[in-house]
């Protein structure tokens, strides 16, 4: 984010891979961002859900699992899936990630 040093992508991702390679969820989560965005990698949804996934499923509750749920419910790296979303939603939720907690009363249409 350049905060305090400069702006680096590429370093960004190689940390991040470090991190996740290294078994923790919240490295997964930020390489999974720089792939959904494109930032010091070549963009992809598909590696971007990949690694949300591994994220959410080491315990990632606060970005990792609502992010997988997004991906799910607009179809983005793959097939739509609504059910899952809400699923991934409410495990994040319960967890007491209010990211979690919004995206599900959203989808639920409260």
């Amino acid at each position: 984010m350049g905060q305090g040093v400069p702006q680096d992508y590429v370093k960004a991702r190689d940390l991040f891979r470090k991190v996740c390679d290294g078994g923790e969820p919240v490295g997964c989560s930020g390489l999974a961002l720089l792939y959904w965005e494109g930032h010091g990698v070549e963009q992809s949804d598909a590696k971007a859900a990949e690694l949300y996934s591994l994220a959410c499923n080491a315990g990632e509750y606060m970005y990792g699992c609502p992010f997988l749920g997004r991906f799910h419910q607009e179809g983005i790296g793959m097939p739509r899936d609504l059910a899952k979303a809400r699923e991934l939603y409410q495990r994040s939720c319960d967890e007491k990630s209010a990211n979690g907690c919004m995206l599900l009363k959203r989808l639920e249409g409260n």
